[in-house]
């Protein structure tokens, strides 16, 4: 497990800061509600879950969760990710944001 955790860390280290660049490019802000596919070890996660605040929302799933748990963020909600998750609870989500795709609306 420590090993994992170490390999997401690098991830994130490598690409967070581009992946917060362009989302903060796309406006995120206040009372935004987003969803991110793939939340690794929870960098973009925890960074969305900030800037919405707590009038916002970001749903993030992973395949293994683990690595994103105990953080606090009322506005944070971890799931596993499942087939048909993100279509099903795509209602109402004005961001969508995977590290290989991001859109807005």
């Amino acid at each position: 497990m420590e090993k994992e955790r170490d390999r997401l860390g690098a991830l994130e280290a490598v690409f967070d800061h581009a992946s917060t660049r362009r989302l903060a490019d796309l406006g995120v802000g206040a009372g935004r509600r987003c969803l991110e596919v793939g939340c690794g070890a929870g960098g973009v996660a925890l960074w969305l879950a900030a800037q919405v605040g707590p009038t916002g929302g970001v749903l993030t799933t992973d395949l293994d969760t683990r690595f994103v748990t105990g953080h606090a963020q009322s506005n944070l909600d971890v799931q596993a990710l499942v087939a048909g998750l993100p279509h099903a609870c795509g209602a109402g989500l004005n961001l969508h944001y995977s590290s290989l795709l991001s859109t807005s609306s």
